[in-house]
């Protein structure tokens, strides 16, 4: 036990174990209630009803990878535990060999980088099966949820970005939307959609 603990609050193993204690946290508190399971989740700008448009930053590396059609949090929890096993075997068994110095910064820094490469595929092949417990559907027709009450899940809806999900009949709905500015449209906020864009493959909304 002492040999873990001594590994684990090694570097380059420890950067891990600290990200590993505050997903952990995390999941305490998202099981107590006190966060939402999308708590971490960002905003994919992205249109659904047609080709993707390009996205930056981190979730345009997310779409590059595959790494969607589930929360983000799921997706970084599993990508941290795999980097912070792929770190402590390392550690225990390849930079143990190492003397403090240059070869074992050098060693160490490599080892957390290979870490982290290697556990994205990890990531996408084990967490693949669960994606269909979030199975969504993207609405594509103009007449099909006319009138529905949706909710807006990214940060704001504007006349060029805005997405909403709905839950019909079983089936899990997430489009984009947007909102001619009539009113301020926010995150959690209730919209109706009203008219069906055909050349930008989203719905024009109003405040509920």
């Amino acid at each position: 036990m002492e040999n873990f603990f001594s590994t684990a609050l090694s570097f380059p193993t420890i950067i891990f174990s600290v990200l590993l204690g505050f997903i952990s946290v995390y999941w305490l508190l998202t099981i107590a209630g006190l966060f939402d399971i999308d708590f971490l989740d960002i905003d994919l700008d992205m249109d659904y009803g047609g080709e993707a448009t390009p996205v930056g930053g981190v979730a345009g590396v997310m779409v590059a990878l595959g790494l969607t059609g589930l929360p983000i949090s799921i997706i970084v929890s599993f990508i941290i535990l795999f980097a912070w096993l792929g770190t402590y075997l390392s550690s225990l068994y390849l930079l143990s060999f190492f003397s403090m110095g240059f070869w074992f910064w050098l060693m160490a820094i490599i080892t957390m980088l290979a870490s982290i490469i290697i556990s994205v595929p990890i990531t996408i092949f084990m967490t693949k099966p669960m994606k269909r417990f979030f199975k969504v559907s993207y609405a594509t027709r103009s007449n099909e949820l006319l009138g529905e009450i949706c909710q807006v899940i990214t940060s704001e809806v504007s006349d060029t970005f805005g997405e909403a999900e709905l839950s019909k009949e079983g089936d899990h709905y997430i489009f984009q939307v947007r909102n001619k500015k009539d009113s301020r449209i926010k995150k959690g906020d209730e919209i109706i959609l009203l008219e069906y864009d055909r050349e930008n493959h989203c719905y024009w909304v109003k405040k509920y």
